[in-house]
């Protein structure tokens, strides 16, 4: 058996202990009556579908945010028309770009067989 996919295996078991240590104290703080432990005792084992129907259920505080927080330079840039345009553009080349590579591979592949 691969070693790599052994490893990758046992560290698996770590992420309900991720979640653990995340979901606890917003739990705590929440105002939701959904208790969490019982969803985090079933990620240990069903996996992170367990934790699925807490999140449908579960009610987030909400933040406080100040007014000068909403006016500040990144929220703007990052809000912007013409940032979704330039990310939606990158993504779009790339993924051009991608399909370009696999038609140049796959063409290479008929050439040599």
């Amino acid at each position: 058996m691969n070693e790599v996919l052994v490893s990758l295996w046992y560290i698996m078991g770590l992420w309900p202990l991720a979640y653990s240590m995340l979901l606890l104290p917003t739990g705590r703080s929440s105002k939701s009556k959904v208790p969490v432990w019982p969803f985090l005792l079933l990620s240990c084992f069903r996996g992170a579908y367990a934790l699925l129907p807490y999140f449908i259920l579960w009610n987030p505080p909400t933040p406080s945010i100040e007014e000068t927080e909403l006016k500040s330079w990144p929220l703007i840039f990052l809000e912007s028309k013409i940032t979704a345009v330039i990310g939606y553009s990158k993504v779009d080349i790339l993924c051009s770009e991608s399909g370009k590579q696999r038609i140049i591979l796959m063409d290479q592949e008929s050439h040599d067989s």
